[in-house]
């Protein structure tokens, strides 16, 4: 698959439909979301410096037990929206954002998972599918 790299955080919205999430730097490869780290790409960029990632909802990754995976957090899903092939899933993480996240998933692995609102579910976030955008 082909994802192109904006280069403003206007960008990869106009692009397509993105998740947003306020982070600050806090060392090289990690930054703070809330009450969170995630790794991801911080190359040039200096410690404390305000950032927005950016990740599309079909790169995070959902799973139903905890994982010892890079970027594993709890969410619960609030909504799902069905659109053909795919379900958006939005979820609610207060550890990483107060908004919620979009995740999209197939149709045909809804049957392998419980995705009803209200149920906890685990989400991975990449690392090299998050972008990360200073703040202007």
């Amino acid at each position: 698959m082909l994802f192109i790299k904006a280069n403003s955080p206007f960008i990869a919205d106009f692009i397509g439909v993105t998740n947003f999430i306020d982070a600050k730097v806090l060392a090289k490869n990690k930054v703070a979301c809330h009450s969170f780290e995630l790794n991801c790409n911080t190359e040039d960029l200096n410690t404390d410096l305000s950032v927005r990632l950016a990740i599309r909802p079909e790169c995070i990754i959902l799973n139903h037990a905890t994982s010892d995976s890079e970027n594993s957090i709890d969410a619960v899903i609030v909504e799902n929206e069905f659109l053909g092939s795919f379900q958006r899933i939005y979820v609610e993480s207060t550890l990483l954002s107060n908004e919620l996240l979009m995740i999209d998933v197939s149709s045909a692995s809804l049957t392998e998972m419980d995705l009803t609102p209200g149920s906890q579910i685990h989400m991975i976030l990449p690392p090299d599918q998050i972008r990360v955008y200073p703040c202007d």
